[in-house]
């Protein structure tokens, strides 16, 4: 078994790992982990309000007793794993909510932006092309794209809410969707998605 928290928007990967891996960890896992997650140089407190000289010493000393030691190194975001999928089953319900979530370049690259200018070509409004394509057609009840930044990757995400009879359909139509926008875009609908994501 797998096991994920969700929060907000998912990056498609499981945040607490495997049940056996889980069920290895010891207090003493933990205690090594706290040991050396919280230490002086792997700190950061930010102030926000009307503070003072007093308000910032009475952090400081409040913070003393935090022991000395060096910051973690940041490995930075993992290579993308490939095509994944997941499938979770609520029982009773005749209604799949699916996403599929794409890598791109994060905050820190240059081209993020055009992460951004896709969502808005895919979602950016009534005549964008999943409400003209998959809405409108009848294929969802609802159909979102948008973009989440990290330093290092970005995530090109698109949500959809289709009736099960007509999942596998809407996928497939989804598909193609994409494999049009790969082939290209026309200059107006650039301009256009362009003048949402700079507004």
């Amino acid at each position: 078994k797998r096991f994920s928290t969700m929060t907000g928007n998912q990056t498609a990967r499981p945040v607490l790992g495997e049940e056996s891996d889980i069920r290895r960890y010891r207090r003493k896992h933990l205690e090594e982990h706290r040991r050396r997650l919280v230490s002086s140089d792997n700190l950061v407190v930010g102030l926000a309000g009307p503070v003072d000289a007093r308000d910032e010493a009475a952090v400081l000393r409040a913070l003393a007793a935090v022991p000395s030691g060096s910051a973690l190194v940041d490995g930075g975001a993992p290579s993308p794993l490939g095509p994944r999928m997941a499938f979770i089953e609520t029982a009773g319900s005749s209604q799949c909510d699916v996403r599929l979530t794409l890598v791109g370049p994060g905050e820190r690259d240059a081209r993020s932006g055009t992460l951004k200018v896709l969502a808005n070509i895919l979602d950016g409004g009534a005549t964008s092309r999943l409400p003209l394509e998959l809405v409108d057609d009848g294929f969802v009840y609802v159909a979102r794209a948008g973009v989440v930044l990290f330093p290092e990757v970005g995530l090109l995400e698109i949500d959809l809410s289709v009736s099960s009879e007509r999942l596998v359909e809407t996928l497939e139509r989804t598909f193609r969707v994409l494999t049009r926008l790969a082939r290209g875009t026309s200059p107006d609908e650039v301009r256009r998605a362009r003048q949402r994501v700079v507004r």
